[in-house]
């Protein structure tokens, strides 16, 4: 088992997939992943490529609808475009992209990224994933006539450097 979630002082817990019984040591490493982790997120500089290490590190510690996990995801992403890896960096936003739609569906937040994602598959020459994730962003935004009004102006954008390239 592995715990999902475990405070601080926590010494025992429970596998939420299989409710197995955690070892100790397991919750020893959950926590001092965590914390080093959050001392990563909270630094006044990142570390070049520092979020993409602590990803490699909660792999198969920590869940990765994870708060401090997801955190990891956005710096990562942020990470990969300034040294232009966007290959990972578009790979960083699908992961953010499925914690999104599970827990921010509809929202602004969840707009913002696909359109991000969208934009990033436009950098790497995939028209037609950026051309369909254009259209998740508009029926994400629906409910919300600024949004909406906001990535409709974008996939006009978006329309135009397709139709020049």
């Amino acid at each position: 088992g592995r715990p999902v979630k475990c405070t601080p002082t926590q010494t025992e817990a429970t596998c939420r997939f299989c409710q197995a019984k955690v070892a100790t040591q397991f919750i020893q490493e959950y926590k001092e992943v965590i914390l080093a982790v959050k001392q990563m997120i909270d630094a006044d500089t990142i570390p070049l490529d520092g979020p993409q290490e602590c990803l490699e590190l909660m792999t198969g510690v920590v869940y990765p609808y994870s708060t401090v996990y997801v955190k990891c995801l956005e710096l990562a992403v942020d990470d990969y475009i300034f040294q232009n890896n966007l290959k990972l960096a578009v790979d960083a936003c699908h992961s953010l992209l499925k914690t999104c739609r599970r827990f921010a569906r509809h929202s602004s937040a969840c707009v913002k990224l696909i359109v991000r994602t969208a934009r990033i598959h436009e950098e790497l020459g995939d028209w037609d994933t950026a051309a369909e994730l254009m259209k998740q962003a508009q029926v994400e935004a629906y409910l919300e006539s600024s949004l909406l009004e906001d990535v409709m102006r974008k996939t006009k954008e978006f329309n135009y450097r397709r139709q020049n390239s």
